[in-house]
């Protein structure tokens, strides 16, 4: 028989109990806000993706996992350990969404959040919505059938430049060509599994001793679709660093020689090209996975519309100094004239031409990968200026280094009116001089 005080102590002891339980309840729901979460479905362009971990509601908020998020939207994604902060960019808008802040920015204008970037069960999860309108996609909510529904602003499906986690996680992707442009002999010792081999020489050609210019129309398509590259294909470019041979050619040549392939892709219309970060050094440093089967290639003929507004003449050249912004993208030492390449004979730069040199572009890795769209778009504005509707003009020694400023210039930063002289300074100082001046303050 229980006492009217042991009965009072034990419901006493039950509601204590209670109590404490809805608290470590109400805990847990704070720190995994997903349990309560529907399931959501995620549709851009018309497309279902499937997201590992899903999308959660949190707040009437559909999160998605950050990296999954921005890559899947054609953004180039990064992390910041120190701040804790992610950042997407695209098409010259960069978005920063700290975690657990109701504060973002965008190019660098504060923006309110509604639910905070946060961390579920040790992923990154951002806001869906803010995102995607962010980048002046169009976003809808169907409650019918619990989807977010994006319609992207770009005709980019792809990110300008992809990780090698991306890529690996994608090698299914619908429309994917992996182009592997190291040599044969290379390739064939192992490469990507699916990659194509086209060498980078395959996308230029030497013209009465010029070095690196651009194929006749017809045969250039012909090698595009060669590759099985149709207008709908996403091409990832996977690439190598210089090689040490005698004599040695610089890491960044190769890294450069990537670039140039793809602004000759983008010249004959096609729109979604990206170059993978770090290369293939980076896939092996990794340890991820290689073949040495080569794929089947089905030719194709490729009907795209090339862009003749995109390289520019000497006489056009010429005609705008003192009204383009001329960039040269060498060496520094042979911008001032310090050192005279054997391309061009004439020290110094072109009039005008500011220098902006190629190899502050990529980080000083073991695989060059590239340095942050934040330290990229400094660099370019403080050249350049933010006027992103300038025209610009790049140079180099024969077209390499030009090509790499101008894909981030116009693929990663978003400047609209960029040109590519691609006879650049070897054919510059076959009729013309070259200037020398003061080269004081110019720093990386």
């Amino acid at each position: 028989m229980y006492s009217k005080l042991s009965i009072s102590e034990e419901v006493a002891g039950l509601r204590v109990k209670a109590r404490a339980f809805v608290v470590v309840l109400a805990a847990l729901l704070l720190v995994f806000p997903a349990a309560a979460a529907a399931s959501v479905s995620v549709s851009i362009d018309g497309e279902v993706y499937e997201f590992d971990p899903a999308p959660v509601m949190v707040e009437e908020r559909t999160l998605v996992p950050m990296r999954a998020l921005f890559e899947a939207l054609g953004a180039i994604v990064e992390w910041e350990p120190e701040t804790r902060t992610a950042l997407g960019s695209r098409d010259g808008i960069v978005v920063r969404i700290p975690i657990d802040s109701t504060t973002a920015t965008v190019n660098g204008v504060e923006k309110s959040l509604d639910v905070p970037a946060q961390i579920i069960d040790g992923r990154t999860f951002i806001p869906m919505r803010f995102v995607g309108e962010a980048f002046g996609d169009r976003v809808q909510w169907e409650g019918a059938t619990q989807t977010v529904m994006v319609n992207r602003s770009t005709e980019r499906k792809i990110a300008p430049l992809v990780s090698t986690e991306w890529l690996e996680n994608n090698l299914n992707l619908d429309k994917l060509v992996i182009l592997d442009l190291r040599s044969p002999e290379d390739y064939g010792k192992g490469h990507i599994p699916g990659a194509v081999n086209k060498i980078t020489d395959s996308f230029f050609v030497m013209t009465d001793d010029l070095i690196m210019e651009l194929p006749e129309e017809s045969a250039l398509l012909e090698t595009i679709g060669s590759c099985g590259i149709t207008g709908d294909s996403l091409v990832v470019l996977v690439g190598t660093l210089g090689t040490l041979i005698d004599p040695p050619v610089p890491a960044p040549y190769g890294t450069a020689q990537v670039t140039r392939v793809a602004d000759t892709l983008i010249y004959a219309g096609v729109k979604n090209v990206a170059i993978l970060d770090g290369g293939y050094p980076k896939w092996i440093e990794e340890n991820r996975p290689v073949t040495t089967e080569a794929p089947e290639v089905s030719a194709v003929t490729y009907q795209g519309s090339v862009n003749k507004g995109m390289f520019v003449s000497t006489e056009y050249v010429k005609e705008k100094i003192g009204e383009a912004i001329i960039i040269d993208a060498r060496d520094a030492e042979v911008y001032s004239g310090e050192i005279i390449e054997p391309f061009a004979d004439k020290a110094g730069h072109i009039p005008t031409a500011k220098s902006l040199p190629a190899p502050w572009i990529w980080n000083d890795d073991s695989t060059l990968t590239y340095k942050s769209i934040e330290k990229l778009k400094q660099m370019a504005s403080e050249v350049i200026g933010e006027n992103k509707d300038s025209e610009i003009i790049i140079y180099c020694g024969v077209g390499g280094y030009a090509s790499s400023w101008w894909y981030v210039l116009t693929q990663m930063l978003g400047y609209e009116n960029v040109k590519f002289y691609d006879g650049s300074a070897q054919q510059w100082v076959l009729t013309n001089d070259m200037e020398l001046d003061d080269t004081a303050g110019l720093e990386e």
